[in-house]
């Protein structure tokens, strides 16, 4: 065959293959012989396969810069098309054998790679023949190879075409005869194994595509009686238990719509029928909705969009088709997929669980949870500030007694209109009572109108809820912690609870900033400079506050902005406001535009006005990002929080030494999940009951008393009044075994304000105490 390839081997395009070979060819693959049409259909399929194999040799042959294509050349072929090898023997006559002492002229070439192929495409079929005959054996001489080769016919078989078993295509040939017969009871007995037989699912693909060409050809023919026989054949698909139709959607769903509102069936003369094949074919449709309009693909609006399509059409017959489609819809489709959706579909969204931290321990007070609708047992609700993340779930709806600050009162009722009954104010500093528990608002260092709460139980009781906040020094000389119990429950924001985010002052942030400024307008003084800073709703107006008393720059800002700071009662700001974009130097616009991309469309509006711009990005997550220049957008990222950083949180939890802390920051998804902050913050193993109370430093804590070891920890007494030492050169023995304890403790202490005191001899102490003391008085 090879020689006669490499003759001429164009001619294998054109050319068919005999009765003989076609009949020799059935035999061997599906074990019998075949008459009629389906010999004229594989000769087809066989010749088409023979030159794509041969034409992909030959490329490959050229490639190689071969002059005659071989076995390796066709082997390639069949890999490259997926098309598996099968070796036919036909009149094979046994070679001479060779005489044992007889001079092997060629050495043997390497071992075929026939195996290799027949490994990989598994599907060859290995049933034995009829016809008895020797395999191919690559082991054997040259010349022995070549005269088999010679009397070889090879038949080339594509898996992709025959991946059935032979059971398989036997059904599916009856099943498509039947359709094209003209027995009844054959059609019967097809459509009864399509609705009963469960072995049908590997040719669903095959009986799909035959429906969707057999429809195609018979609309086209107006072959009324086929296509109902075909639309019968899906209609017993679907009542199939065992089977699952919808990856071939895509295949029966436009022919199904075809057979409805075709133009093509119009000129035919008998409208009876017309109507009978449109009807059946919208039921069809509707039973496939019923069955598959659950699986969320919006095949029900789709068909419902083809049918209003068609109702504007000038056909008669088209506009009855997507009537009768749309009342099926109504009846048949919509009801029973809605049904059928919420039975099998996703079910209807439930709202999301309150986490326990959004409600204040041994209370009915809730802090900053809205988006979980009506807690149970809650009776008042607190809005630490006006972000986002924190109000998120209020609306005007919202019907139960609401605490806040009065300048978050100020922008609810601006944004949220909540009726005014439920809102409630609590200026800082000042102190309620709601269910005999006393709670004070103070400053949180976070946002315009941020607050703290402390709620005070006549138990004893203490918790502090910090909502967000930006810990500081001044917070630790606040008049209600001055000698206060300890802390029993701190509510804590930990938004940056990790040692890599060490920030700065705000002060010295923005020095940073205009500092960074300055040096940018020194670079480019001869430029017109447009500054952009990036803020949120509130926030951020230290940053550019700062920018216009330091270049003397006027403001403008998006309107939902600038409602928001007219709210806040800052003179500062609202002077430096102006209402033209063209007029002001200085933009304040959404912290997530703060980027190249988003600032290179932005500067388009203004580049007539100005030369540069120069983005500002004040954030704690900018923290050891560098900046970005170019010609005409730059970009500076500072690192700016208005969030505690961790060694501010350890700073304030080590001060407070509250017996638990509870995350209020969720990490990830899940809002029930969140940090867990250090216990060595708050949790002092082996000190007993020297850490009963918090330390806050008091004029006694100097003095030694003869019941108290030194130094002491807290100030239990509320007595200030001082008695005068009788003997300041003794010493207990005693009180050294407490001092050595006391030193081990106040390492761990980062409040006590004596520094290094506990290295001094206790007498240099009381002493140095009391001379100060008597200097005061």
């Amino acid at each position: 065959m090879l020689e006669s390839v490499n003759d001429d081997w164009k001619r294998i395009h054109t050319s068919t293959l005999s009765r003989a070979s076609l009949q020799s060819i059935a035999k061997a693959s599906i074990g019998e012989t075949l008459t009629g049409r389906l010999i004229q259909a594989v000769a087809q399929n066989v010749r088409k396969d023979v030159s794509q194999v041969v034409a992909e040799a030959a490329k490959y042959a050229r490639r190689t810069r071969s002059s005659k294509i071989t076995m390796d050349h066709l082997l390639f072929a069949l890999e490259e098309l997926n098309i598996s090898l099968d070796l036919l023997h036909v009149n094979y006559a046994k070679p001479d054998p060779i005489e044992a002492d007889k001079p092997i002229s060629k050495p043997p070439i390497k071992k075929s790679s026939i195996n290799r192929v027949s490994r990989k495409y598994s599907k060859i079929r290995k049933r034995e023949r009829e016809e008895q005959y020797e395999p191919y054996d690559s082991n054997a001489p040259l010349e022995e190879r070549k005269r088999w080769l010679k009397r070889e016919r090879v038949l080339l078989m594509s898996n992709k075409r025959f991946p059935l078993s032979k059971e398989q295509q036997e059904l599916y040939l009856v099943i498509t005869e039947a359709c094209m017969g003209s027995s009844e009871s054959a059609r019967r007995e097809a459509l009864q194994s399509l609705r009963t037989d469960s072995s049908l699912q590997p040719m669903l693909y095959r009986l799909s595509l035959f429906i969707c060409e057999a429809i195609k050809v018979n609309v086209a023919q107006q072959n009324f009686a086929l296509l109902i026989y075909l639309m019968r054949m899906v209609q017993n698909l679907l009542a199939n238990p065992h089977l699952q139709l919808h990856n071939y959607l895509h295949l029966l769903v436009p022919s199904l719509l075809s057979c409805a509102v075709t133009r093509q069936l119009c000129p035919f003369p008998k409208a009876q029928d017309q109507l009978a094949v449109r009807e059946y074919a919208t039921t069809v449709m509707a039973d496939l909705i019923r069955a598959y309009g659950y699986l969320g693909n919006d095949i029900l609006s789709r068909v419902i969009s083809v049918y209003k399509t068609g109702l504007k059409s000038s056909i008669l017959m088209t506009i009855y088709g997507s009537l009768i489609g749309l009342g099926k819809m109504e009846v048949q489709g919509s009801n029973d997929a809605g049904a059928r959706s919420k039975e099998n579909g996703p079910k209807e969204r439930k709202r999301k669980r309150c986490p326990s931290y959004k409600i204040v321990e041994d209370t009915t007070f809730v802090v900053d949870g809205f988006q979980f609708g009506d807690i149970p047992n809650a009776t008042h609700y607190f809005l630490s500030h006006y972000h986002a993340d924190h109000y998120v779930g209020l609306t005007r709806k919202f019907a139960h007694p609401l605490y806040m600050s009065p300048i978050t009162a100020k922008l609810v009722r601006t944004f949220i209109p909540i009726d005014n009954q439920y809102m409630h104010e609590i200026d800082v500093g000042e102190s309620i009572t709601l269910n005999e528990v006393e709670i004070t608002a103070l400053d949180a260092n976070h946002c315009p109108g941020a607050i703290m709460l402390m709620f005070k139980f006549t138990t004893g009781k203490c918790i502090l809820h910090t909502g967000d906040f930006r810990a500081t020094f001044e917070m630790e000389s606040l008049p209600i912690f001055w000698n206060e119990p300890r802390i029993d429950v701190l509510y804590l924001d930990t938004t940056y609870l990790s040692k890599n985010y060490d920030f700065c002052l705000q002060s010295d942030s923005i020095d940073r900033i205009c500092t960074a400024v300055r040096q940018f307008h020194e670079k480019n003084a001869d430029k017109r400079i447009l500054h952009v800073c990036g803020s949120y709703l509130i926030g951020k107006e230290k940053v550019w506050l700062a920018l216009v008393e330091e270049f003397r720059l006027r403001v403008w800002t998006e309107p939902h902005r600038r409602k928001a700071i007219d709210c806040l009662d800052w003179p500062e700001l609202q002077l430096s406001l102006c209402d033209d974009p063209l007029e002001a130097n200085l933009h304040v616009i959404n912290m997530g535009k703060i980027s190249y991309p988003s600032l290179d469309q932005y500067f388009k509006t203004f580049e007539g006005h100005y030369d540069m711009l120069i983005g500002i990005r004040p954030s704690g997550w900018e923290k050891n990002s560098k900046p970005s220049y170019g010609k005409r957008i730059s970009v500076i990222g500072v690192e700016y929080s208005e969030h505690s950083s961790y060694k501010e949180l350890e700073r304030f939890v080590r001060f407070l030494k509250p017996n638990k802390v509870i995350s209020t920051v969720p990490v990830g998804k899940d809002l029930c999940v969140t940090g867990t902050v250090p216990t060595n913050w708050y949790k002092y193993e082996g000190c007993g009951s020297m850490l009963s109370t918090s330390y806050q430093p008091s004029i006694t804590t100097f003095l030694e008393t003869s019941k108290r070891s030194f130094p002491a920890l807290a100030n239990t007494s509320s007595d200030m009044s001082v008695s005068p030492l009788k003997n300041e050169s003794t010493i207990n023995t005693a009180n050294n075994e407490d001092l050595f304890e006391a030193k081990q403790i106040t390492e761990d202490s980062a409040n006590v304000n004596v520094p290094a005191a506990h290295h001094l001899p206790a007498k240099r102490i009381t002493s140095d105490a009391s001379s100060d003391l008597l200097s005061l008085i």
